[in-house]
């Protein structure tokens, strides 16, 4: 359970900072005071331009906030089973989602691994429910499981940086109408997903998964996301 995204994320980012605050002690002083850090905390930065640095930190605050409302949400976890096989059509096109956040994690799929990205696989999907132009959407969240996550609390903070900020987020309308191969262009973030068919994969899980739900409710069901 506790190797789920959110649950991971936050465990990760706590061991990283547990290392900074070991090399450079004062560095959070430093912060409070509004004063410059220590010189070498540029060697933190080792491998990453200003452009990538910003775009990581940008994403970033995107999980923060995301993982924030999760937990006030209640915490909502659940299980997609494994993808055997995939056509490139949307045929569960998203018509409803949970009222709260929610993870939904998949089960490890060929599919769904990273064609260009060693032993990497998209993991699962926070979903929650959106108001884009007066319309509901679905804002989906797609995470990455990859060998990084197990030096976090060792590796540079830029590189940190770059594992955490492994992932995609796209906002998709309930359409009917939504095709697989346009539902794929309205994400963006991380180029090693957003480019690898591995997304469209993951999309056509967690579509069906959901469309599932709401099909056949379980009392369950009905308590975590309402009667539909």
């Amino acid at each position: 359970m506790h190797d789920l995204h959110p649950f991971k994320y936050p465990g990760a980012f706590r061991a990283q900072f547990a290392r900074l605050d070991r090399l450079y002690p004062g560095l959070e002083a430093s912060k409070a005071a509004r004063q410059p850090a220590p010189a070498n905390l540029e060697i933190e930065q080792t491998g990453a331009s200003a452009s990538n640095l910003a775009e990581w930190n940008r994403r970033l605050h995107h999980l923060d906030s995301l993982i924030s409302d999760w937990r006030i949400d209640g915490e909502n976890v659940l299980f997609a089973p494994a993808a055997h096989s995939f056509v490139d059509a949307l045929t569960a096109p998203i018509a409803d989602v949970p009222g709260e956040v929610t993870y939904v994690a998949f089960e490890p799929s060929g599919l769904l691994s990273l064609g260009t990205q060693p032993r990497s696989q998209i993991d699962g999907c926070y979903i929650r429910e959106i108001i884009v132009g007066g319309k509901f959407w679905a804002e989906l969240t797609f995470t990455c499981a990859e060998p990084g996550w197990s030096t976090m609390d060792s590796c540079l903070f830029a590189d940190a940086m770059k594992v955490g900020a492994r992932f995609c987020v796209g906002h998709v309308p309930f359409d009917d109408s939504l095709d697989l191969q346009r539902a794929v262009k309205l994400f963006e973030g991380d180029r090693m997903i957003v480019s690898d068919p591995a997304l469209g994969a993951a999309l056509q899980t967690v579509t069906t998964y959901v469309a599932s739900l709401y099909q056949t409710p379980s009392p369950a069901q009905h308590h975590l996301f309402g009667s539909t």
